[in-house]
């Protein structure tokens, strides 16, 4: 399983559903579909972890790096976290320099 990215119908708003496990696997399946994407005009990002069970430090780079293809000032929220997955972005500090909902 991948993650899924929706657009919105103006392409300023995207929201990205992250995979049960969010791992080196579903990373390197989704990369290169992430690299060739126009992301000039996103102003937002949602983060949606509701289907997320599990996230190693290769699941936390695929969002560090989804961070940094996102133009600078657009605003980032992570939502809809369990307990195991909001523990893991508190200790890698990823939750400081995102919104979490």
């Amino acid at each position: 399983m991948d993650f899924k990215i929706k657009y919105s119908d103006n392409n300023r708003e995207m929201t990205v559903k992250v995979p049960k496990k969010c791992t080196y696997q579903t990373w390197k399946e989704s990369k290169q579909s992430w690299m060739t994407n126009d992301y000039s005009k996103i102003e937002k990002c949602t983060i949606d972890f509701s289907r997320t069970t599990y996230i190693d430090s290769s699941g936390i780079g695929a969002l560090l790096t989804l961070k940094e293809l996102l133009t600078d000032g657009a605003q980032i929220i992570f939502v809809n976290m369990n307990d195991g997955v909001r523990n893991v972005l508190d200790i890698t500090n990823l939750s400081k320099i995102v919104t979490v909902i």
